[in-house]
Formats: structure tokens, C-alpha cells, sequence
């Protein structure tokens, strides 16, 4: 598998505009999927609480997500437990 270094930096160019608009998340992962000439890619978020808070994935993931949440194997991934993100700070210098 060969990642396309001229798609990959335009596909992580629009994570940047994806930070700031969500709705930009789907078809930014869908162009990193296709850059590194992968199959599909997804995001899952920790919650910290043994589970995830929310997961993008590429359409062609969809079925193995779907096994992922029917099977229960959030129960059982240690990327699950990882600590939630911290809130940023609201110290004033």
C-alpha cells in the first residue's frame, strides 16, 4: 500500500478545517483513507469511561462498526479506557 504524499497533504489540510467545522470530518477521513490507499479509516473518541463517545466512520467501515458495537467489543478495547481529552484551561495569567 502506497500512501500518495500530494493527497495526503490535502487531506490533512482539511483536518484543520475540520477542527473547526465538524460536518467536515467524514469527508476529511474518506480522503485520508484514499491517500494512503487504505481500505477505510474511522476516529473513535474515549470517554473514559470504558466505552466511546463518538466514532466517524468511512462507509465501507460501516458493517465492521456495526459488529463493533453489537459484539460488545468496546467492553473490551483499551483504546475505550484511555482518559477522556481534559478540558482546556480557563487559568488567567
Amino acid at each position: 500500500m502506497r500512501v500518495n504524499a500530494g493527497l495526503l497533504s490535502q487531506a490533512l489540510d482539511q483536518v484543520q478545517a475540520a477542527i473547526f467545522e465538524p460536518s467536515l470530518w467524514l469527508p476529511t477521513i474518506e480522503a485520508i483513507s484514499r491517500a494512503s490507499g487504505a481500505l477505510g479509516a474511522n476516529i473513535m473518541e474515549p470517554s473514559g469511561h470504558g466505552r466511546f463517545g463518538a466514532a466517524f466512520t468511512t462507509e465501507n467501515l460501516d458493517a465492521l462498526l456495526e459488529g463493533y458495537v453489537r459484539d460488545d467489543w468496546g467492553s473490551r478495547d483499551f483504546r475505550a479506557m484511555l482518559p477522556a481529552a481534559a478540558p482546556p484551561c480557563r487559568c488567567s495569567a
